[in-house]
């Protein structure tokens, strides 16, 4: 990768999910240090290998307001923000409104943290199988 930008401190959301655990050994990787928040509760067996050079901060995207202090701690210069609730495979439009709401919480906080720059991307959908079907 080695397009860091001079990038030091990355928050990581969604790292537990579905994509974001290979993200998250990419950026650490480069010798990134990387901050995730990590839902209570959450299963982290994607992240078992790394973890220990994680910085886990824990609380749920739907409070982030309320995580504002610990991520200043971090003082991330860049979020990536690829987390949505896909866990049940295909999600319901209420969870998908979540997902949503939390999204448009995350720009204003980081601009009050403050973190210079933000990507945001994502899906609602997990592939629960080695086999894809399309129809």
């Amino acid at each position: 990768m080695a397009v860091t930008g001079g990038v030091k401190r990355v928050l990581l959301t969604g790292a537990t999910g579905f994509i974001c655990p290979l993200l998250a050994r990419l950026i650490e990787s480069e010798g990134l240090d990387v901050a995730t928040i990590v839902r209570p509760g959450a299963y982290r067996w994607r992240l078992a290998d790394i973890e220990p050079r994680l910085s886990l901060i824990r609380g749920d995207l739907r409070a982030f307001a309320g995580m504002l202090d610990k991520i200043r701690l971090h003082r991330p210069e860049i979020c990536i923000h690829p987390a949505r609730d896909g866990s049940s495979g295909k999600a319901e439009a209420e969870t998908n409104l979540s997902s949503l709401g939390v999204s448009i919480d995350v720009p204003p906080a980081m601009v009050e943290v403050p973190c210079g720059r933000l990507v945001a991307a994502g899906t609602c959908f997990e592939v629960r199988s080695r086999t894809c079907r399309s129809r």
